[in-house]
């Protein structure tokens, strides 16, 4: 059975759906049968990064609504074999309950090695996204904002008995970190979050672009060789955490 996994953030802009399709992309690679699911009808966008955006006609919403069964929601991204999408409803006021989401799951979980989750960052949407996964990765940045965003997002896991969290650091600049001195070293982040470390994800503008062109297929790139090595990670291989 496959593993379903939530990407969340406590805040905006931690490049959340960049890592959904970097990781995505990254299991795929290793021969896997992987689902990414977008679950924030706010703001869209695996469809948009991952090239499959104009041939969608249903989404999550008509699966719920009756208009179609999960199969026909589900898109194969062209560009790498074994990666697939299920866009979120276009509905706003759509109202997902987590019991229905981990029905969705139990159907969908025998079909794919992992399932991806790209979740909204906070009320319902969130907790419906995190109760139906077995683990949840934060994404922070190394700014303190996004951190302590991140600390909330933690701590709010753990009161609803969610303990199977990881933490990952997106768009990480060395020479930036240490030139700001936000914080003395990586290990006070993991500390304030209180989180284990999956990887980090080093800031790349290469593949930030090709994701807003819709080809990351190709690219080979810092940010791709880090999403490897996580993807590795999430397999159970064990790579180190850090890019040498």
């Amino acid at each position: 059975m496959g593993k379903v996994t939530a990407i969340a953030s406590g805040k905006g802009g931690t490049g959340k759906t960049f890592v959904t399709a970097g990781l995505g992309i990254a299991l795929a690679k290793r021969n896997k049968k992987v689902l990414l699911i977008d679950l924030n009808p706010y703001l869209r966008g695996i469809d948009l990064v991952l090239g499959t955006d104009n041939g969608l006609l249903f989404d999550m919403g008509d699966i719920f609504s009756g208009n179609c069964s999960p199969d026909k929601a589900i898109y194969q991204c062209e560009g790498i074999r074994g990666l697939s999408i299920m866009s979120a409803s276009q509905n706003t006021n759509d109202n997902i309950s987590s019991e229905l989401m981990k029905s969705l799951m139990d159907v969908l979980r025998d079909e794919y090695d992992h399932i991806l989750i790209d979740c909204h960052g906070c009320g319902k949407i969130f907790e419906t996204a995190v109760q139906s996964s077995e683990q949840v990765i934060i994404v922070t940045d190394a700014e303190p904002l996004s951190v302590r965003c991140a600390e909330k997002t933690s701590r709010r896991l753990k009161e609803m008995g969610l303990n199977n969290n990881r933490l990952l650091i997106n768009n990480f600049n060395e020479k930036k970190f240490f030139r700001f001195d936000y914080f003395q070293d990586i290990d006070e982040i993991i500390d304030k979050i209180g989180v284990r470390l999956l990887g980090m994800v080093p800031e790349d503008e290469e593949f930030a672009v090709a994701l807003q062109r819709s080809s990351p297929f190709s690219v080979k790139t810092k940010a791709v060789y880090a999403f490897d090595r996580i993807a590795a990670r999430l397999d159970g291989v064990d790579v180190s955490l850090f890019l040498e």
